[in-house]
């Protein structure tokens, strides 16, 4: 092993050093974090949570420490598209354009869903968005219809951010009882 008959003695008894301490901590971090998070957060996320703290961390040094101690995160599921968009139902052009300002649409929601007039439902081209008794209740309460570019995800790319993280972290971990 190429260890002198000295070095491995003094090797135990040598106190740790200020990286190991760091690492210490860290570690205890990943841990917690892992839990809280049911095994989704990986390497990235865990050195933001940690800076989060004011605590300096870089991801590698993050991803050492959950390699060195066998810390796995459980992978989330590939995409699949899920709505088809080859449909003749209603289409409405995208007022949006991919201009997002979270005082709109955000604020409208929040003052007890009673949007002013000319308020802009943006959507995808779900055939449920698309039907005419959702279209006729939008044009009763004077809503504006948007919806996206046809295979344009990007409008939402805010919302299926969050919901993809939403099954990541608490759906796709579970084996769910079927409905009988």
């Amino acid at each position: 092993m190429h260890v002198t008959s000295r070095g491995f003695p003094a090797w135990r008894v040598r106190p740790m050093s200020q990286r190991q301490w760091g690492d210490m901590g860290i570690l205890a971090h990943i841990c917690e974090q892992r839990r809280l998070s049911l095994q989704s957060y990986g390497r990235p996320r865990m050195a933001e949570e940690r800076q989060e703290l004011l605590v300096k961390v870089g991801h590698q040094r993050v991803g050492r420490l959950m390699g060195e101690n066998g810390t796995k995160i459980i992978r989330t599921q590939k995409y699949q598209p899920t709505t088809d968009s080859d449909h003749r139902f209603n289409t409405a052009p995208n007022l949006l354009e991919t201009n997002f300002s979270r005082s709109g649409d955000l604020d409208m929601a929040v003052a007890l869903r009673q949007p002013p007039e000319g308020c802009i439902h943006h959507t995808d081209f779900g055939s449920q968005y698309r039907s005419n008794e959702y279209q006729k209740h939008l044009s009763k309460h004077s809503l504006k219809v948007s919806m996206n570019g046809k295979r344009n995800c990007y409008d939402h790319s805010m919302v299926e951010t969050f919901f993809k993280t939403i099954k990541a972290e608490l759906i796709w971990h579970n084996l769910w009882d079927r409905r009988l």
